[in-house]
């Protein structure tokens, strides 16, 4: 934030705030990759297909914590409304982003071979 590196509890505090300030948030997560194999073969992407699905960021943390990922316990599915912490492995989505890697490495390492 602003060159400031946040620890888990200043981002858990700083987006607990936004949620209490403006009400839930709509978030989604956009993933980018960079894969250099030498100096002249640098590779980039920041797709559309990267992305998560949105979810909601809320203002009360989910008592479960991940050392690095503070902004889990803040997150909350739109479909079902609960926190992802308390979702069943069958309410789980497959992670979308997957596809849009998987596509990265294969176009990629296709050119390089």
């Amino acid at each position: 934030m602003n060159g400031k590196y946040l620890s888990d509890e200043e981002m858990l505090a700083y987006y607990s705030g936004l949620a209490g300030k403006y009400g839930d948030l709509t978030a989604r997560y956009r993933n980018a990759i960079c894969f250099v194999k030498d100096r002249e073969h640098i590779y980039e992407a920041m797709e559309k297909s990267m992305e998560s699905e949105p979810f909601i960021l809320t203002e009360k943390p989910h008592k479960n914590r991940k050392k690095g990922f503070p902004l889990d316990s803040l997150s909350i599915d739109r479909k079902t409304g609960k926190y992802y912490y308390d979702l069943d492995a069958g309410e789980l989505d497959e992670v979308a982003v997957e596809d849009g890697f998987i596509e990265f490495f294969r176009k990629y390492l296709l050119e390089i071979g």
